[in-house]
């Protein structure tokens, strides 16, 4: 009876080089066997903004293969690394597997999601920490003006509290 053996497809990517382009379509993710890479993603003026790293053991470039959708990011040698590739029938032959590499895939994906999410809750909270302490140094600085005046200290604020709250969550964005 023979047997099929998998020869896996190493590449040796030296530090420095992209492995993967935003916005290319993806049919082959990666393990990480040695190196690190970092994830980043350009932003609609153009730059680059860093997402994360991986090391050992970590796949990149999964989403793309199991969509079938364009790259979502770019990804960096930020040493030298070798990588694996994973073909996406590689991924689609382990389907119903139980502990297969598609159950696998799919159990990083969901906690890339949860780790996204909990940065996001984290973010909101500074940027609702930052607002709260606007709107009290406004409060504290209103108590110094003659009551007459209150009124129209806070009309002519509020605007400019609203335009920092903007600018913070734009900049908190990239």
């Amino acid at each position: 009876m023979s047997r099929k053996v998998k020869i896996l497809d190493r590449r040796f990517i030296p530090a420095g080089d992209i492995v993967i382009e935003q916005g290319n379509i993806g049919n082959r993710a990666f393990i990480i066997e040695s190196g690190r890479v970092e994830v980043f993603m350009r932003d609609d003026r153009g730059r680059n903004v860093k997402i994360a790293e991986a090391g050992p053991g970590e796949i990149i470039g999964e989403m793309a293969v199991i969509t079938g959708n364009a790259r979502s990011a770019s990804i960096r040698t930020l040493e030298n690394s070798v990588l694996i590739t994973i073909s996406a029938k590689d991924i689609q032959e382990t389907m119903g597997q139980p502990g297969g590499l598609f159950q696998h895939v799919m159990r990083l994906m969901a906690e890339r999601l949860r780790d996204t999410n909990a940065k996001l809750l984290e973010q909101h909270r500074e940027l609702a920490d930052i607002e709260e302490a606007a709107h009290m140094t406004v409060h504290n600085i209103g108590l110094h003006i003659p009551s007459t005046k209150q009124a129209a200290f806070k009309r002519e604020l509020v605007p400019l509290l609203d335009r920092l709250k903007n600018t913070l969550q734009k900049y908190s964005d990239a």
